[in-house]
């Protein structure tokens, strides 16, 4: 016969202990932080903060100068090789587990220094700190920030000077939205009209085009005017990423 098996309570402690080992790890550097200090941090100018809620709610109303890839996001994985991993990072969401989650991904890529919101942007709210909806200005759909942040970090940004009626951007075209798609944790790549954008244009002195720029840091490396091939783009990022 088979002894009847007989469940006893808990005992506090051991329950507790279990607690602790399923929750998420956050260690010195993986901090979850109180709302006032977590204001405190995102105002610095070396802060970069991850909204992972969905693109529904980032567009509603989020803390400035947010970067926002959703969590529950297929492409979570592959957009997050656009953030920096040696910056400071300050992630929220709407609940306190998925912003640990996100966090959690983000160090197993490698990211340094990663805190969360504690109470999630509710604790936000409850502050009464400011939250705006204005969007940053986006290139391509897959871009996570727009070109004058991402040029300020030290990954490799390479920005291509087009325009609409000039025949040789047409031709390099394909390369460049093939280096986008696919050399996303390399280089930050940016294809920028100068008839829309005559102001970076200017900045960069885009008098002729295409004209490719890498920056790293917010200072640019290397420059090539013309068409070129896909051969020689690609090595031009294998030497400055």
């Amino acid at each position: 016969m088979h002894k009847q098996l007989i469940l006893q309570p808990m005992k506090p402690f051991i329950f507790a202990a279990l607690i602790l080992l399923s929750a998420c790890n956050l260690n010195k550097s993986n901090a979850l932080l109180e709302v006032a200090d977590f204001k405190a941090k995102v105002l610095e100018p070396n802060a970069q903060i991850l909204d992972v809620r969905s693109d529904v709610e980032f567009k509603k109303a989020h803390i400035a100068n947010a970067i926002n890839i959703s969590f529950t996001s297929a492409n979570f994985d592959a957009m997050a090789t656009q953030l920096y991993p040696d910056v400071p990072t300050y992630i929220y969401s709407n609940t306190e587990a998925e912003a640990v989650a996100a966090a959690q991904k983000l160090n197993s890529f490698n990211f340094k220094d990663l805190f969360v919101l504690k109470g999630g942007i509710a604790s936000w709210q409850s502050a009464n700190l400011p939250l705006e909806a204005e969007q940053p200005k986006k290139v391509y759909e897959s871009d996570i920030m727009p070109f004058e942040e991402a040029r300020k970090g030290n990954k490799l940004v390479m920005v291509d000077f087009n325009a609409t009626w000039c025949k040789p951007c047409k031709m390099i075209e394909p390369f460049v939205r093939k280096l986008h798609d696919n050399r996303a944790s390399e280089v930050i790549v940016y294809s920028i009209d100068t008839d829309q954008r005559p102001d970076l244009a200017r900045e960069y002195n885009a008098n002729q085009i295409p004209l490719l720029v890498f920056i790293k840091n917010n200072q640019e490396v290397h420059r090539s005017l013309g068409a070129i091939s896909e051969e020689e783009l690609n090595a031009m990022v294998d030497k400055f990423k």
